[in-house]
C-alpha cells in the first residue's frame, strides 16, 4: 500500500521518522483556510522515503489511511471546497493543480505561503483507502501527477 523507493528515484532509503508539520491540514490552516477536518483512519500507514546527505533535505512523506465507508470521499470532496472558498493573505495563495490522475480520484494542491516558500500536497483515493504526498524538494506538477499514479497503483 505504500510507496516504495524504486517508486520515487534512484537512492532513496525508507528511514524511520517523519518530517514534521506537512499535511494539506496544516498547510490550510497555516493560510488560515477554513477549517475542516480529516476523518479518523480505521487503519494507517506512514513512510519516510530519503535521500543523501544530510538526510533531511530530500525526502518523500507518505500517509495512507483506510476510512469507514464514504468519509475519504467526502474528505476530499471537503478539500476541493476548502481550497475555492480560501482567501490567504496578501503574497500568499492555495490552488488546484491538477485532479483525477490517479486512482478513482486524486488532487494536487499547490500552498505558496510567500516568499518563495511553497509546498505541494498530492491526495490520491481508491474506494476507502487514501493516501496524502508531500516531497522535498518540491517536484514539479508532472512528477507529482506521476507519483500520485505509482501510488495508487500500491493500493
Amino acid at each position: 500500500m505504500m510507496l516504495r523507493p524504486q517508486d520515487v528515484g534512484s537512492g532513496y532509503t525508507v528511514a524511520p521518522g517523519s518530517g514534521g508539520d506537512w499535511t494539506f491540514e496544516f498547510n490550510a490552516s497555516a493560510l488560515g483556510c477554513p477549517r475542516g477536518g480529516k476523518p479518523d483512519p480505521v487503519s494507517e500507514r506512514e513512510r519516510t522515503l530519503r535521500k543523501g546527505e544530510p538526510q533531511d533535505e530530500d525526502f518523500v512523506l507518505q500517509h495512507t489511511g483506510r476510512y469507514a465507508a464514504g468519509k475519504a470521499a467526502r474528505y476530499l470532496d471537503g478539500v476541493r471546497e476548502r481550497v475555492s472558498s480560501c482567501s490567504p493573505r496578501e503574497g500568499q495563495s492555495v490552488r488546484i493543480a491538477a485532479q483525477d490522475f490517479a486512482g478513482e480520484e486524486s488532487v494536487l494542491v499547490v500552498f505558496d505561503h510567500g516568499g518563495g516558500s511553497l509546498a505541494r500536497i498530492l491526495l490520491v483515493r481508491k474506494g476507502d483507502v487514501l493516501t496524502e504526498v508531500y516531497t522535498k524538494p518540491v517536484r514539479g506538477d508532472a512528477a507529482n501527477r506521476d507519483l500520485g499514479r505509482k501510488a495508487a497503483a500500491r493500493f
